[in-house]
């Protein structure tokens, strides 16, 4: 299981230095991997305190970006604790 979040990456200026930039996924980086893909899901959902998802599986590659609460995710028997990221606005 890949969990990446904007606390252990360094800001990158981007766009002439006006905006801090935190690259969760550097350009042309998942390229190899996901050659010959295809973006299957982009949505929104949520699961409320105490709900869960069932089991299930897609032939693609999925990103998640937690907003608020936390949860415990498993993927292939791997569990990992998910919550949203400390924010950017409180950075020193």
């Amino acid at each position: 299981m890949d969990v990446r979040s904007i606390e252990g990456v360094a800001p990158s200026p981007e766009h002439s230095g006006t905006v801090p930039v935190w690259w969760l996924v550097q350009p042309q980086e998942l390229r190899e991997i996901t050659e010959g893909g295809f973006l299957e899901l982009v949505s929104e959902f949520e699961i409320v305190g105490g709900g869960h998802v069932n089991p299930h599986h897609h032939p693609t590659h999925e990103f998640y970006y937690v907003t608020s609460g936390r949860g415990i995710m498993e993927i292939d028997g791997e569990q990992r604790e998910i919550r949203p990221t400390q924010s950017t606005a409180s950075r020193p």
